[in-house]
C-alpha cells in the first residue's frame, strides 16, 4: 500500500481501504450480532438455572480480550507486522466467533468470546495504525472517520440481522455473521493490505517520551469512554421517567446515538480540517454538554429524541479524534504501541461507568446525574480551549502528501 495519489482510494486501493474499513468494524458486529437472541440462549443455557447470566456474560466477557489484547496488540504488531496481525485477527474472529454456532458447552463458549475480544482489539490496532501509516494530514482523520462511521453502520446492520436470524432460525443462526465477515475481512486483506513494519524504539524511550507526551490524551479517553457509555447504560434508565416507556420506544430513541454517529462520522475529517484540532474537541465537549443538560433538564420524549442526537454526534466526534491526535503525537517507530494503549483506556472508562454513574444517580437521581456530567463537560471544554496549547493541541496537522 504506497501513496499513489490523494484520495482514499488511490493511496489504499480499493480492497485495502475495504479491509481497513471492515477490520476496523468487527466490534460492532462482536456485540451485536446475537444480542436479540440473548433470551433465547438463556433459555438454552438454564439447565443450572443460570441462563440469563450465562447468556449476558456472553456478551460482556469479551472486554476481558477486548482490555488484554488492546495492551498486548502494539507489541505484536511490531514483532509481526500490522498485515500478518489484520489476518491472524480475522482468521481467530471467524473461527472462535463461530463457536456459538455448534459449541454446546457453555463455558467453551465463553471462552472463545474472550479470544474473539483479543482478536478485535489487536485487529482494530493494526487497522488504524496501517490508516496512520499510509495517509497523511486530512487523508488520515477522513479515513479514521469512516472506519468508525463503517463500525457504527455495520453494528446496526448486525443487530436488526442478529434479530431476523434468531428469530426465523434460532439463536445459534446468528453467529453465522462472525465466520462470513471474518473471512469476507480477511480475503480483502490478503488482496489489499501491505505489511507496514515501523523502527522499533528502545522500550526506554518509548516510556520516557511518548509516554509522558500522550499521558492526556489517555486520561481523555477515560472521561470521553466513560460519558459514551452513558447512552447505552444510563440513558435505558433515564428514558422511562421522560415518558418513553415502550420497548420499542426505548430502542428507537437509542438507535438515534448510532444513526447520528454513522452519519457524522464519514464527515469527521471536513469537520477536523475547518476546525482544527482544538475547535474539534472542544466541538465534541460542547454537543454532549447541550444533549446532557437537555435530558437532565427537560423531561419529555422529544427532549429524549434530540439528547439522543447529541450523543451520537459526539461519539462521532471524540471517539475518532482520540485515535487521531494519538497517531499524530506518536513518534512513528511507537505508533502502534500507544493507539493500542487508546483501546485499553477507552475500555477502562467502560468499566468504570456503572461505578461512577450509579453512586451518582442515587446521590442526585438519574436527571441530576446528567444534569452534573454535562456541566463537569462544559467546564473541562472550556480548560481545554484555553490550555489546548498546554497539550500540544495547537499544533497544525500534518500537511497532505501527494505522490
Amino acid at each position: 500500500m504506497t501513496k499513489q495519489s490523494g484520495t482514499l482510494i488511490g493511496q489504499a486501493g480499493l480492497a485495502g481501504l475495504l479491509a481497513l474499513m471492515l477490520g476496523q468494524s468487527a466490534q460492532g458486529v462482536a456485540f451485536s450480532a446475537f444480542t436479540p437472541a440473548l433470551p433465547q440462549m438463556a433459555q438454552s443455557f438454564n439447565a443450572s438455572g443460570h441462563g440469563m447470566v450465562l447468556a449476558q456474560q456472553a456478551v460482556t466477557i469479551a472486554a476481558f480480550g477486548l482490555i488484554a489484547g488492546s495492551f498486548a496488540s502494539g507489541k505484536i504488531i511490531d514483532m509481526f507486522g500490522a498485515r500478518m496481525t489484520i489476518l491472524v485477527s480475522m482468521l481467530l474472529f471467524a473461527v472462535c466467533g463461530s463457536g456459538g454456532l455448534f459449541l454446546q458447552n457453555v463455558w467453551i463458549l465463553l471462552a472463545t468470546r474472550v479470544v474473539v475480544g483479543f482478536a478485535i482489539a489487536c485487529t482494530t490496532t493494526a487497522c488504524i495504525n496501517t490508516i496512520s501509516t499510509v495517509f497523511q494530514g486530512n487523508l488520515r482523520s477522513q479515513a479514521i472517520g469512516m472506519s468508525s462511521g463503517f463500525g457504527s453502520a455495520l453494528g446496526l446492520i448486525s443487530l436488526l440481522l442478529g434479530g431476523f436470524l434468531a428469530q426465523n432460525f434460532g439463536w445459534r443462526e446468528a453467529f453465522i455473521q462472525f465466520p462470513v465477515f471474518g473471512f469476507l475481512a480477511l480475503i480483502l486483506a490478503l488482496l489489499g493490505v501491505k505489511n507496514t513494519h515501523a523502527e522499533v524504539a528502545h522500550e526506554t524511550d518509548l516510556n520516557t517520551h511518548a509516554g509522558l507526551r500522550l499521558w492526556p490524551y489517555y486520561v481523555l479517553c477515560i472521561i470521553i469512554a466513560a460519558v459514551v457509555f452513558m447512552g447505552s447504560s444510563q440513558l435505558a434508565f433515564l428514558l422511562p421517567t421522560d415518558g418513553v416507556t415502550k420497548a420499542t420506544s426505548i430502542s428507537d430513541v437509542m438507535a438515534m446515538i448510532t444513526v447520528m454517529a454513522t452519519i457524522v462520522s464519514f464527515f469527521f475529517g471536513n469537520i477536523e480540517r475547518r476546525l482544527g484540532l482544538t475547535g474539534t474537541l472542544v466541538t465534541a465537549f460542547a454537543i454532549i454538554t447541550f444533549g446532557l443538560l437537555l435530558l437532565g433538564l427537560v423531561a419529555i420524549p422529544v427532549a429524549a429524541v434530540v439528547g439522543a442526537m447529541a450523543l451520537g454526534t459526539y461519539l462521532a466526534i471524540a471517539m475518532p479524534f482520540l485515535y487521531h491526535i494519538v497517531s499524530i503525537k506518536a513518534p512513528q517507530e511507537g505508533r502502534a504501541k500507544a493507539i493500542g494503549m487508546v483501546g485499553a483506556f477507552v475500555y477502562v472508562g467502560a468499566f468504570l461507568n456503572p461505578f461512577i454513574f450509579t453512586p451518582m444517580a442515587e446521590l442526585l437521581g438519574l436527571h441530576g446525574t446528567f444534569v452534573a456530567t454535562g456541566i463537569f463537560m462544559g467546564l473541562l471544554g472550556l480548560g481545554l480551549l484555553f490550555m489546548g496549547r498546554g497539550i500540544g493541541l495547537t499544533q497544525p496537522m500534518p500537511a497532505v502528501t501527494k505522490q
